[in-house]
């Protein structure tokens, strides 16, 4: 009996070897880790610079870098060097330029940022933030970022103060330009009220905008400029009303006769409205020197 139960020990033990020798010769082993590729001189090249983008100093916008980036990019791209298959060629022409895309966005946003914190603006800086913007906004067909619609608010913000400089040039000088001597010269009213009302339209569209308003000379240079068109109509009649009495002084019938040819610019010079610039004054001085006439 003892020599049965010795025999099914030993089968039971042969038995669990055969079952372990088994498994542990069927167990499937998983395949090799595949080997890393290997490494794209090109490609590591371009995103090491994308990288140092973030590195620019934060207080003048960089245009160049972008452009010398991209010119790599396509360059490579153009002579097959991103990827082995026209595919991956493809696809790191896309990967690449769209990692630049948002990374320069990030970083432009920052400089304008910066650019537009100041109480004065700086035309150089803001020209310089212009071009970075039409980088990116002239590549970024089919990329989706967030950042893409801050670039487009300071592109915004960029047309308005490119605006405001064009009104303050167009009104740096008299709309007059014929000889004052003229009994038939008549200043351009109309057109100096169409220029006040958009100096005061630009003024409350600085006020409105969260990145000009910061800007306080912005409002300043407009009102300037409303202040000089009233003053180029002013010294107009002004010179008129002394040409007319230096020349015809001595005939208080000409004379007369004479202011009759202003008397309806004079009155027009009355009726130019302003919201913020009183002239008041200059309307006193020249009645003054009408009723001594």
């Amino acid at each position: 009996m003892k020599i049965e139960k010795r025999k099914i020990v030993v089968l039971c033990l042969a038995l669990a070897a055969v079952i372990i020798t088994f498994i542990e010769v069927t167990r499937i082993t998983p395949p090799p880790p595949l080997p890393a590729p290997p490494t794209n001189q090109f490609i590591q090249r371009i995103e090491t610079s994308i990288s140092g983008i973030s590195q620019l100093q934060e207080s003048t916008a960089d245009c160049d870098t972008f452009n010398r980036i991209i010119n790599d990019i396509r360059y490579f791209h153009s002579n097959s060097d991103l990827g082995a298959t026209l595919a991956d060629n493809d696809y790191w022409l896309n990967n690449l330029t769209e990692k630049l895309l948002i990374e320069y966005s990030k970083k432009t946003i920052r400089w304008g940022n910066w650019t537009f914190s100041n109480s004065i603006c700086d035309d150089a800086e803001i020209e310089k933030l212009s071009c970075c913007i039409t980088n990116i906004t002239k590549n970024a067909n089919g990329i989706q970022s967030p950042f893409l619609d801050t670039i487009a608010e300071f592109q915004k913000t960029i047309t308005l103060y490119n605006k405001i400089q064009h009104q303050n040039s167009i009104c740096s000088s008299s709309l007059f330009l014929g000889e004052i001597t003229s009994t038939s010269a008549e200043y351009p009213t109309k057109e100096l009220q169409q220029n006040i009302e958009i100096s005061e339209n630009l003024i409350n569209a600085v006020s409105s905008n969260k990145y000009l308003s910061k800007c306080t000379d912005l409002p300043n240079q407009l009102n300037n400029t409303i202040a000089h068109s009233v003053q180029y109509h002013f010294e107009f009649i002004n010179k008129k009303i002394d040409y007319y009495y230096n020349s015809y002084q001595s005939n208080a019938g000409t004379l007369r006769k004479m202011y009759k040819s202003i008397e309806g610019q004079f009155e027009e010079f009355k009726k130019i409205k302003t919201a913020n610039y009183d002239f008041s004054s200059k309307i006193a001085e020249l009645e003054k020197k009408i009723e001594f006439l």
